[in-house]
């Protein structure tokens, strides 16, 4: 059975696991952002503030039992948002 992935929110992981997924996300896409550095502690502060204003989700995905984090216009987390909805509609029944 395909499990699909789920969108955890940022209020239910402790404040230790949270800036944990965080600064391993930081640290998988590197620091590189054209002609200036951003230093990884205002990437990570960075994606902080996307996350809780809504502008970014964790996702965790349960088949391969990893962690990201998208942008809310990423077209992958905007094609997971239907499945994961509807998914729940049918469970929930």
């Amino acid at each position: 059975m395909h499990r699909l992935p789920v969108i955890v929110p940022p209020d239910s992981l402790s404040a230790e696991a949270l800036q944990g997924v965080i600064e391993r996300f930081v640290m998988r896409e590197g620091t590189d952002y054209g002609k200036q550095e951003i230093e990884i502690s205002r990437k990570i502060d960075s994606v902080k503030r996307q996350i809780h204003a809504g502008r970014a989700y964790i996702i965790f995905d349960p088949e391969t039992e990893t962690t990201t984090i998208l942008a809310a216009n990423n077209p992958v987390l905007k094609t997971l948002l239907p499945a994961i909805k509807t998914d729940n509609k049918k469970t929930s029944s």
